[in-house]
């Protein structure tokens, strides 16, 4: 009885320190607009019909070194377009995630996704740049520490409508309240790898899994979608360790 009191215990801590949601699944595409994944085309996988053409980009291996599943760009212009739609901006509450290796090179601040409304940026072409998250206007938030070349990350932008938050391999950054002033539609074309407002800003290395959101992701949604173990299963495992500890005294 006192080892089931003890598991008990440790599932209502868990459940309390998850806000009461520890067994609750979450639907991370609820809100999904548009999904880039990249395995084989440019195709918009979410079934809206946002689907990329592809300029100059070439298919390589994305994270886990599977063939012809993420973009490479040179960082010469090359880019993926989509075209404009009022469904791709949003003048209140949004999300955007997105997997990158970038490497030194490209053009002035490199853009892995821009399209007046969201804006995923890299601050130099150096090959230690700060990641960059804005919004309308191009306020938002950066790393407090530049990124190192050939590495694969995960970035999250998640803005309520009026503050923007910055994530970094499911991890919170920062949240800014300058989310971008007065909400405007954007300027159009969304593009991967380089701003197609003017055509510079040009991106040079990978670009994965793209997904877009007319809602503000939640920080759990963030950590599923960045493939860090949720924190309920880390707990579960916890749990699991506690039982077998408790089996083995016996």
């Amino acid at each position: 009885m006192k080892d089931l009191q003890a598991v008990l215990g440790i599932l209502t801590i868990i459940n309390l320190l998850s806000g009461g949601n520890a067994y609750t699944a979450v639907t991370i595409d609820d809100g999904l607009v548009a999904r880039y994944e990249f395995n084989g085309n440019a195709l918009d996988s979410s079934g809206n019909g946002f689907n990329g053409s592809v300029n100059g980009a070439v298919l390589t291996s994305d994270r886990f070194g599977n063939s012809n599943s993420a973009y490479y760009f040179a960082g010469n212009g090359e880019h993926i377009s989509v075209s404009a739609s009022p469904n791709l901006h949003s003048t209140g509450a949004w999300s955007s995630t997105v997997w990158f290796n970038f490497q030194a090179g490209g053009l002035y601040q490199p853009r892995i996704l821009t399209n007046g409304t969201v804006d995923l940026v890299l601050t130099t072409t150096d090959g230690s740049p700060i990641a960059y998250a804005a919004g309308w206007n191009y306020h938002g938030i950066g790393t407090p520490y530049s990124l190192n070349a050939g590495t694969w990350y995960n970035m999250a932008a998640v803005c309520d409508g009026t503050y923007i938050s910055l994530y970094l391999n499911g991890l919170f950054i920062a949240t800014d309240s300058n989310a971008g002033g007065p909400p405007s539609a954007g300027f159009g074309t969304l593009g991967i790898g380089s701003n197609l407002h003017n055509n510079t800003d040009w991106y040079s290395g990978k670009i994965d899994e793209i997904r877009l959101y007319n809602r503000a992701l939640t920080a759990l949604e963030v950590l599923q979608i960045s493939n860090v173990p949720e924190p309920s299963s880390l707990s579960l495992l916890a749990v699991g360790g506690v039982l077998m500890a408790l089996r083995r005294k016996r």
